[in-house]
């Protein structure tokens, strides 16, 4: 990296094919790399095939849809969560009501309160 990039390690690119295919070469005969077998070791570092085929319009444009398609997927499902989240939150302010209703209730029909009309004489 340093021979051909020079000394700079910030000038180093992090995915450089060439000159990692070339490092492991001379460890192996055969080209194999643990966990690798013989995939394309382009595509394994860059993610992209060393033949040099680029997807066709069609391809292109069915993979643009379906990255259209997840994203109004994902936008779909972001929207119901905040719904939920909104409904989560009114359910938890009405459960409170609730426990403060019930506390009162509770309060006010105990025996011992001079209030309450069954202890009336």
């Amino acid at each position: 990296m340093v021979e051909k990039y020079g000394e700079d390690l910030t000038q180093h690119p992090e995915g450089d094919v060439d000159l990692w295919v070339q490092a492991q070469e001379g460890r192996s005969k055969c080209r194999r790399i643990y966990g690798v077998g013989s995939s394309d070791l382009h595509f394994v570092v860059t993610g992209t095939s060393s033949n040099g085929n680029k997807p066709t319009s069609s391809e292109y444009q069915q993979s643009q849809q379906r990255v259209q398609e997840l994203e109004e997927a994902h936008a779909k499902l972001a929207r119901q969560n905040g719904e939920m989240a909104k409904r989560q939150a009114q359910m938890e302010k009405q459960m409170a009501e609730m426990v403060e209703f019930m506390r009162r209730y509770d309060t006010n029909n105990r025996p011992d309160n001079p209030s309450n009309p069954s202890n009336a004489p």
